[in-house]
């Protein structure tokens, strides 16, 4: 679904301003929860919405400023982009200019299949581009586009998981997939995925699937020893670094990671106590807790440590720009932190308490301290493409709503150099 309208500023000249841009990304999953594909979502920069006159020029300017200056790779890696497309923009010559092996055309459902729409679908059929109809409904006008659809994304919310029976049924054909969408639970997960889903997209890889104690591995055992440790007022280095020796898997990532161009450090990390003196306890101690958080959820869908990662590295460079801060919080570890109840398998409250951490972190992660809450809903709310939400949200925080998509866009990027580096 179409989260808003796809839009970027136009300047006084007609050019779009990709200083500007506001994007979003939702992660869509396979079968085995491994993310395969991105939808990409975008908004004005001056307002919350676009005229509806003027939504085929936000769209065209948006393709242009997001594909050819910001660049697809940049913003879906190697993975598949999905993008909404309105009628104007199907039947025109835009989409052609798109690589049609990574970009999936996503139809409006306010699209009606009429002879120039048909056509357009053949001709980019023709030339190698997967078509997807999204929260499809099967009408009349409607119902000539499911022989020309390769996937039809099935919105949990309009029909429910009876509604979505029913219109697989009606539609089902040889090499026709179907893409279950809003997704917020594991157990709808393994509905959908029972009725001959097999492609996924919500929010259901971040909830706990079960609420009790989960029995860790080694690794996770080693993760959480280090991240009690180094979540405390003050690190032990020493018992640190024993702990770090013990697993040589986990050294290696450190020092990895250490070693990368993204950090600008000027000599070679060569052990764990050069990483101490070069760094730091505050650097070390994000660091190591974002090594710690890999091997944490190394039975989890990569997303859950690249939206951990996203959501750190953004709530530490937008907190110089508010008053949004509380002594005793790092807003990097609150944000890192933030999905641990998922990674675990727990309620917050209890997941919490398996940490050495400060008081004043346990309040934030559980609510009960609300003083941070505002960034790091922001951060969510870019997530879902929530734009008029962020917008309210960084009002609250006296930002600027563009300055802050700006952010969260750095912060994916950087997020997913990490990923690179500890792939």
């Amino acid at each position: 679904m179409m989260e808003s309208q796809s839009a970027s500023a136009v300047g006084r000249a007609g050019r779009p301003s990709p200083a500007s841009l506001f994007i979003g990304r939702q992660p869509i999953f396979d079968a085995r929860r491994q993310v395969v594909a991105y939808e990409l979502l975008f908004r004005c920069d001056s307002d919350n919405h676009c005229p509806a006159t003027d939504a085929d020029l936000a769209s065209l300017a948006t393709l242009n400023s997001s594909l050819n200056v910001v660049g697809l790779r940049s913003l879906v890696g190697d993975k598949l982009a999905f993008v909404n497309v309105t009628r104007e923009l199907l039947i025109g010559q835009t989409l052609r200019m798109l690589p049609p092996g990574q970009v999936v055309i996503e139809l409006l459902e306010t699209i009606e299949a009429d002879d120039e729409v048909l056509a357009a679908l053949a001709e980019l059929k023709e030339e190698g581009f997967t078509i997807a109809l999204d929260d499809f409904v099967l009408t009349p006008r409607t119902e000539p586009l499911v022989a020309m659809a390769d996937l039809i994304k099935l919105d949990l919310l309009l029909g429910g998981i009876e509604g979505c029976r029913k219109l697989m049924a009606q539609t089902r054909r040889p090499g026709l997939k179907y893409l279950a969408e809003k997704v917020e639970s594991d157990e709808v997960f393994a509905q959908m995925k029972q009725l001959g889903c097999t492609m996924f997209q919500g929010f259901f890889f971040a909830r706990p699937q079960v609420l009790k104690a989960s029995r860790l591995g080694t690794g996770r055992v080693q993760s959480m020893r280090l991240m009690k440790m180094l979540a405390g007022e003050s690190i032990d280095f020493a018992a640190a670094e024993a702990i770090l020796k013990q697993d040589v898997t986990f050294s290696l990532k450190l020092l990895t990671y250490l070693n990368s161009a993204g950090l600008g450090l000027k000599h070679e990390v060569t052990s764990i106590r050069h990483a101490v003196a070069l760094l730091g306890e505050i650097k070390l101690r994000q660091w190591v807790s974002l090594v710690a958080m890999t091997m944490l959820v190394e039975d989890k869908p990569t997303e859950l440590a690249r939206l951990s990662m996203v959501r750190a590295r953004f709530l530490e460079s937008v907190a110089p720009l508010t008053r949004h801060t509380t002594p005793g919080v790092d807003p990097f570890l609150l944000g890192l932190f933030s999905l641990l109840d998922a990674m675990l398998d727990q309620e917050m409250a209890q997941a919490v308490e398996q940490l050495a951490l400060t008081d004043a972190m346990k309040n934030a992660l559980t609510g009960r301290d609300a003083t941070l809450n505002p960034p790091l809903a922001m951060a969510r709310a870019c997530e879902r493409g929530e734009w008029n939400e962020m917008d309210k949200i960084a009002a609250s925080l006296s930002m600027n709503s563009i300055i802050a998509a700006d952010h969260y866009r750095c912060a994916m990027r950087w997020a997913d150099e990490v990923m690179t580096i500890d792939a």
